[in-house]
């Protein structure tokens, strides 16, 4: 299965690091979702066309939110 990454990016545009360390919780579209060392969220690059909602909890107090517009490639 293909995965696209998508990086979460705060107000001033630089990017947030989702890695275990860092963050109390992560949610896509309400469900908790395990976070990658790597500090991206790897999501399915086969999901349907639409809105996907990010919440990221760090471990600093800060809640962050973000909404992956997602557009399928329609080539394979």
């Amino acid at each position: 299965m293909m995965h696209a990454e998508f990086k979460m990016l705060d107000q001033d545009g630089a990017i947030v690091s989702l890695t275990p360390a860092n963050v109390d919780y992560i949610k896509q579209d309400g469900v908790t979702i395990t976070p990658e060392d790597d500090g991206s969220i790897w999501f399915s690059a086969a999901s349907p066309a639409g809105q996907y909602t990010f919440e990221a909890k760090m471990k600093s107090g800060d809640t962050y939110v973000a909404v992956l517009d997602w557009e399928p490639d329609p080539t394979p």
